[in-house]
């Protein structure tokens, strides 16, 4: 199948009609060059098609008074199929191209899997729980809880609805950081803290 380029608040195959969108800055291009397949024998074509929608770009930022910024811009195979490392090029027409990207808060990888993307929610939240070890002497628990609630199951939750389906594992390593922000508040002792995992969490955002 043909690769797909998907450039965020541009059309897919954009035109060079000046009645489109018009920038006054450099574009910073964040993209995802998507295939289903990468194999030996259609590589060159594949690479020829998204040379050809780069070059649309490039025309269209041209005729729009733009700039396209190469090294503020990143590309992103995004591969069914892993193809040895030697098959696919690290650059295309002065881009660089990424084995993750963050979009909109979210990092991607090739294979579209979440895993880096939890690694780094769950090392941003561990660093907000101390906030909770230093404000437990002097709030009560509900409104820890409320600091646990804005400051870190909001981290954890942005963009959900996107790992609704996400493997047990990493499921479980963020349910780690409510236990652990559970056991701040209210020590390991029983209590009747009645809150929702962010497993159903996840099911009722979505």
């Amino acid at each position: 199948r043909d690769p797909i380029l998907r450039i965020p608040n541009l059309p897919i195959h954009l035109s060079t009609d000046k009645d489109g969108f018009k920038w006054n800055d450099e574009i910073h291009l964040k993209s995802f060059i998507a295939t289903t397949f990468f194999d030996k024998e259609n590589i060159n074509e594949d690479l020829k098609v998204v040379e050809s929608e780069i070059r649309n770009i490039q025309t269209w930022a041209t005729n729009n008074n733009s700039v396209i910024n190469n090294e503020k811009s990143k590309l992103l195979y995004i591969l069914k199929h892993s193809p040895s490392k030697d098959i696919l090029p690290k650059e295309i027409l002065g881009f660089k191209v990424y084995d993750s990207l963050k979009l909109l808060g979210v990092t991607w990888t090739q294979n579209l899997s979440f895993n880096t993307h939890v690694d780094m929610l769950i090392k941003r939240a561990s660093q907000r729980l101390h906030l909770l070890r230093i404000l437990k002497s002097l709030l009560p628990k509900a409104e820890l809880w409320n600091i646990y609630f804005a400051l870190i199951r909001s981290l954890v939750e942005y963009a959900c609805q996107l790992f609704i389906t996400l493997p047990k594992n990493l499921s479980k390593n963020l349910e780690r950081i409510q236990l652990r922000a559970h056991r701040i508040i209210c020590g390991y002792n029983p209590c009747d803290c009645k809150v929702v995992t962010l497993e159903e969490r996840r099911r009722i955002l979505s």
